[in-house]
């Protein structure tokens, strides 16, 4: 029987399960996912962000994709349960639909095709955008709909090619300067159906796989304990101190991105 002390639960997986990646990596591996969800918890977003560029040093990125994605759907799904009220299914239904349709176009650039170039240009106008709303200003959006749409889709494009789903409407949000938990909830809310699409076109191709959740149930343990701390970090993060917080979360993940193609390039 499994035990969910975190290490005890690492060691008996590794000497008794194939795993989908090398049990030694799973040590590391849940610091940063640690880490990842007390960032997730707080603002959201930022799982993949914080997670993704380390554990590519880890694994290759399919595994990386097929194990990050269920942890962030749990992580979204007690946001919404925490900060139901605050939902506006109305205003966000464009984004969900938008991001429904593209993660699973998002699962076929993973597996056919290089997504190095649609992730540099996301990423590039990701900071650009960032850096405006850093300094103070923000773009008036008066069809709210038509650009909730658009970060809806980029945001589920992006699920499934990189794991770091968020920035694209984090940004609009923030632009729109929506409420901490309504953003908050909003944002989770919008990123569970396009997680849960982005699931199940990957386990229909095959990236998801028993051995992947299997990882993913080694590390839930370590996924609901950083979600308590960010709860006791949340009243901290309010007004102004989140909105720049969440910006420049948005804009190294930015930038992480960018690093990340132009050292592939070289």
């Amino acid at each position: 029987m499994l035990s969910y002390h975190p290490t005890t639960l690492l060691l008996t997986v590794s000497m008794d399960w194939n795993m989908a990646v090398d049990p030694i990596t799973l040590i590391p591996a849940a610091f940063i996912v640690l880490a990842a969800g007390v960032i997730k918890g707080t603002s959201a977003f930022g799982f993949g962000l914080v997670s993704a560029p380390l554990l590519l040093l880890l694994w290759e990125p399919r595994s990386m994709v097929a194990i990050v994605l269920p942890l962030v759907l749990v992580l979204d799904t007690l946001i919404i349960l925490q900060g139901r009220r605050f939902v506006n299914v109305r205003r966000i239904l464009p984004m969900m639909a938008a991001g429904a349709v593209g993660a699973p176009l998002g699962t076929y650039i993973l597996i056919e095709a290089p997504p190095a170039l649609l992730e540099m240009a996301i990423a590039l106008s990701i900071v650009g955008f960032a850096g405006v709303l850093l300094r103070g200003y923000t773009l008036t959006i008066r069809r709210e709909t038509i650009a909730g749409s658009i970060a809806g889709f980029l945001s589920g494009l992006m699920a499934t090619t990189s794991a770091v789903s968020g920035p694209p409407m984090t940004l609009l949000l923030l632009n729109q300067r929506w409420e901490r938990d309504i953003f908050r909830t909003s944002i989770s809310s919008c990123l569970v159906p396009i997680n849960a699409i982005g699931l199940l076109s990957l386990a229909l191709s095959g990236v998801v796989t028993s051995k992947t959740l299997l990882v993913d149930l080694v590390f839930l343990p370590l996924v609901l304990l950083a979600y308590v701390g960010a709860l006791r970090l949340l009243p901290h993060l309010h007004g102004e101190v989140f909105r720049r917080l969440a910006a420049l979360l948005v804009m190294a993940a930015g930038i992480m991105a960018i690093i990340g193609r132009v050292v592939e390039l070289f």
